[in-house]
């Protein structure tokens, strides 16, 4: 049987404050948490070996299909960007673009517009970079065909 490492009264003082709902002072007390205990000569391994679970610690990160619980996954919910009146506009470019280019668009540019023109979901800030710098080229030929 394994013998639990006492961790450092410090360090279980600290622990909580990694339940911080502002996210410097939980990476504060997780930075000083593992200060601790590097200088008492131990891990973050040594502190998961120390909680008692049914199923050793130490196997948890060899066993195969070991999923963490759900609270610990990192969201897979995209953040949004743009605001849904920006998505629009940048429809609504991309659409004037299209109905306006008259061939003054190069190919891997018309495939973009045509592409974009037809997309319901949110644009990158470098696509919507290109987008705006594409249409930003055609209003200023037609300014100047116009002069």
């Amino acid at each position: 049987m394994n013998q639990r490492i006492a961790i450092p009264p410090k360090v279980i003082k600290i622990l909580p404050l990694m339940d911080s709902p502002v996210d410097g002072e939980a990476l504060g007390a997780c930075r000083a948490a593992g200060r601790v205990l590097r200088h008492s000569g131990l891990t973050y391994r040594d502190l998961a070996a120390a909680i008692p679970t049914t199923v050793p610690p130490e196997t948890l990160h060899n066993v195969q299909g070991f999923e963490p619980s759900p609270a610990y996954r990192p969201s897979r919910r995209k953040v949004s960007v743009f605001t849904p009146a920006q998505t629009t506009h940048h429809r609504q470019m991309a659409l004037w673009v299209r109905n306006h280019e008259r061939g003054r668009l190069t190919p891997r540019e018309r495939e973009f517009i045509v592409n974009v023109s037809s997309w319901r979901r949110e644009l990158s800030i470098p696509q919507a970079d290109w987008l705006v710098t594409i249409c930003d080229r055609l209003e200023q030929e037609d300014r100047q065909a116009w002069a």
